[in-house]
């Protein structure tokens, strides 16, 4: 009966294991971004010459490579096409 308990305890922690391994590594998972409201704010500090054209290239690589390696497993949205859910938000520029 010991033993019976066991193999059920080591198939549970195994199964577990390789649920979380899958849904970090493997699962896509959904994000939103508010993109139009980022480019406003990019193009008003342009035109205010508070950016110059090099800074905002910079800024939107920077967005870009984020979006490739912090959120490779991710369906980026925008946001205003997400009605509800409990759905992670990039926030461009931090």
């Amino acid at each position: 009966m010991r033993h019976i308990i066991l193999h059920i305890l080591i198939s549970i922690l195994i199964t577990a294991g390789g649920i979380w391994l899958y849904n970090q590594n493997f699962s896509t998972q959904f994000a939103t971004i508010d993109m139009s409201a980022y480019a406003d704010r990019l193009k008003s500090e342009y035109i205010q010459g508070k950016l110059s054209k090099e800074a905002l290239n910079e800024k939107l690589s920077a967005l870009s490579n984020r979006l490739k390696t912090e959120y490779k497993h991710y369906v980026v949205l925008r946001k205003g096409a997400v009605i509800s859910g409990k759905i992670q938000e990039i926030i461009p520029g931090k």
